[in-house]
């Protein structure tokens, strides 16, 4: 009897990992082409072609990528990383590509993972990572080397999702400093990873957790890091706001942009690494009207589906961690 009891839990420890296992040897066939290409002349020149700051992993050269930026954004991890891979393997762009799709792997793991402690079944933890891991809309993150810092810091912001939900769970704080921990090096990693301390507090209202003091200063020192850093991506980018419209034109080009990539999403077509804004930016083009009427809907249905947790928290999340290109320069 203890021997079937035993078969039994077996059984049941390696279904999900039978299962996650496929989704990944799928995903990697999916991608496996990438392997094969090359660098491009977009962006991964100043990254790292041209980039001397990858050629050495001394001390003062690990100083200065974390004390610089690279056109215009701060990403001193991704940078590292980069350096690191040159110290092996100079200029082969393989192993790029191939340290890219491990990372993004990586990323399906966590979604399935998180997705289960998040409470959803097999299946459909199983059916987000795999869209994760195949949507068209993470090419580019995938087999382009410069967006290393896509895969990179969403590997991070994972992994501190992961283990926050750990700590709500069991409330060790080994685990609150690991969910801070790895906030700190997401951020470094892309600066799109500023979000991370408003999502743990959608993690908050998704868990459940009563109101308290506590609730709130227990994420002070994930502001610790995310403001600094706030400062610096924002003082390299002195012109984010020089933008020649009126506040109405402003609104307009927010609630497009934040419709535009749930449309891509539902229906990925026409997908590029740069999209150009409708003009004119009116009431009177249709694709601003549109965008206007979805959102007012998106409204509507936070209202109709207020009781139910889970829509509230994903459209949230989505909202919290697009807002930082919600807009057009």
């Amino acid at each position: 009897m203890h021997i079937e009891l035993a078969q039994s839990q077996s059984s049941r420890l390696n279904k999900p990992i039978v299962f996650l296992g496929a989704i990944l040897v799928l995903v990697f066939f999916s991608y496996i082409a990438a392997l094969n290409n090359d660098f491009v002349n977009w962006d991964d020149g100043p990254h790292l072609v041209d980039n001397l700051s990858v050629r050495s992993l001394s001390l003062e050269n690990i100083k200065n990528i974390f004390k610089s930026t690279i056109s215009k954004t701060y990403i001193p991890l991704t940078t590292l990383s980069w350096a690191v891979e040159y110290s092996f393997i100079k200029y082969n762009p393989f192993y790029y590509h191939l340290n890219n799709l491990l990372l993004h792997l990586a990323n399906v793991a966590l979604i399935f993972t998180l997705a289960r402690q998040i409470g959803l079944s097999y299946l459909a933890s199983g059916f987000a990572s795999l869209l994760w891991g195949i949507h068209p809309m993470h090419v580019e993150s995938v087999v382009w080397v410069t967006q290393r810092k896509d895969v990179l810091f969403t590997v991070f912001y994972l992994l501190g999702l992961n283990s926050y939900w750990r700590y709500l769970k069991k409330g060790r704080m080994a685990l609150y400093f690991l969910t801070l921990v790895f906030g700190f090096l997401s951020i470094l990693a892309k600066a799109m990873a500023l979000s991370f301390p408003v999502v743990l507090v959608l993690c908050d209202y998704l868990y459940r957790r009563k109101k308290s003091l506590g609730l709130i200063l227990e994420k002070v020192p994930f502001f610790c890091y995310v403001i600094p850093i706030t400062w610096i991506t924002l003082s390299a980018n002195t012109n984010i706001m020089a933008v020649d419209q009126n506040f109405g034109q402003s609104i307009l080009t927010f609630l497009w942009t934040f419709i535009f990539y749930l449309k891509k999403f539902a229906w990925p077509q026409w997908l590029g690494p740069a999209y150009t804004l409708p003009d004119p930016i009116s009431l009177g083009n249709s694709a601003f009207l549109i965008s206007v009427i979805g959102f007012v809907l998106l409204l509507g249905a936070i209202i109709v589906f207020r009781r139910k947790k889970l829509f509230i928290f994903s459209l949230f999340f989505y909202s919290v961690t697009i807002f930082p290109i919600l807009r057009y320069e």
